[in-house]
């Protein structure tokens, strides 16, 4: 017991943090991991007691987006994750994320980043359609190169000469 306040007194936070986790005091073990500055040691107490929330945290402070993205997934916050999975320029996994959580708006702003702009687009107008939004549909779906879908959309509209246009 007198080791580990003799190991904070002389500022060796990580070794008292490791001696805190030993003796199974893992709340005090984040803590001086947190003093050391070691915030992966911090994060991988705070995941071994469930606390997903001050892992990502602590993941994001030490600047691994990736494991705080991750973190942040088990603490149920997608939105979060996508954002840090952006920032880490993991892109092919954040379009993973908002198709799983129907983000079709932020999956096609990725889309569009990665140069899938027709892709981008197909999802937007898919999405302007099923809500009857006819002129952004058909707009989106010229974007996405598909001159029927547009045509179509476009007749919605009552704009059929445009929609004949398109149909030639």
């Amino acid at each position: 017991q007198v080791a580990i306040p003799a190991l904070v007194l002389q500022d060796r936070f990580a070794e008292a943090a490791r001696l805190e986790a030993w003796r199974g005091h893992h709340d005090r073990a984040a803590k001086l991991y947190e003093r050391a500055g070691d915030m992966r040691g911090a994060a991988s107490v705070y995941m071994s007691l469930g606390d997903y929330e001050m892992a990502a945290l602590n993941f994001k402070e030490g600047g691994l987006l990736e494991e705080a993205a991750n973190a942040f997934l088990k603490a149920k916050r997608p939105e979060t994750a996508v954002a840090l999975l952006e920032d880490a320029n993991q892109l092919e996994r954040a379009l993973e994320v908002c198709t799983q959580i129907g983000d079709q708006a932020r999956a096609a702003t990725l889309l569009e980043k990665m140069g899938r702009v027709a892709d981008g687009a197909r999802i937007l107008a898919e999405r302007a359609q099923a809500t009857g939004h006819f002129t952004v549909a058909a707009t989106q779906w010229e974007a996405a190169q598909e001159p029927l879908k547009a045509s179509a959309a476009w007749v919605q509209t009552g704009e059929h000469l445009r929609a004949g246009l398109l149909a030639l």
